[in-house]
């Protein structure tokens, strides 16, 4: 809640100092500030402890904890099933018999000459298949799962302004 800062408790900003209302702003304006704070330092590294005490970028944040929260649950709920895919394909694998067994059934005429109908079914499959498929398609979508996740949320999370934010949450 910002209009109990400075003096909450949670005041705490990005950079690690108290939350005012003159020194709150927006992620672009915060980031070119700390970035002409950091360059003067870099140009004058004897005056650092100066640059420091005079240049302040202040820090930033949403307006709302509760809409950040709530567009990150609305961006997991939205990736939530393609995890719920790769638990289907860690179960099918697992469930798969071992024994390596034909996937295509032919069923022939009386002669024995002409297939009157061919189906697919899931058979079994060799232990080498399981594990390739574990190895080069399951644990690569759960990786690149908790990646997107990972990612996403750290970028919902850096987005300053409320449209953007609830734009990201969804695109």
């Amino acid at each position: 809640n910002f209009r109990s800062c400075p003096d909450a408790s949670n005041c705490i900003g990005p950079l690690g100092t108290k939350y005012t209302p003159a020194r709150l702003y927006n992620w672009q304006m915060w980031a070119d500030r700390v970035f002409v704070r950091d360059s003067f330092a870099a140009m004058f590294p004897d005056r650092v402890a100066e640059i420091n005490e005079k240049v302040d970028p202040g820090e930033y944040g949403c307006e709302s904890y509760w809409l950040r929260a709530a567009c990150c649950f609305i961006f997991v709920v939205i990736v939530w099933p393609d995890l719920v895919a790769t638990r289907d394909l860690a179960q099918l694998l697992y469930a798969l018999p071992t024994a390596p067994e034909a996937w295509i059934v032919v069923e022939r005429d009386d002669d024995g000459d002409e297939p009157v109908s061919v189906t697919f079914r899931i058979a079994g499959m060799p232990m080498n298949w399981k594990l390739a498929n574990i190895v080069m398609v399951l644990l690569p979508k759960f990786y690149l799962w908790l990646l997107t996740v990972d990612i996403g949320i750290l970028f919902l999370m850096e987005t300053a302004g409320i449209e953007d934010m609830v734009i990201n949450a969804v695109a």
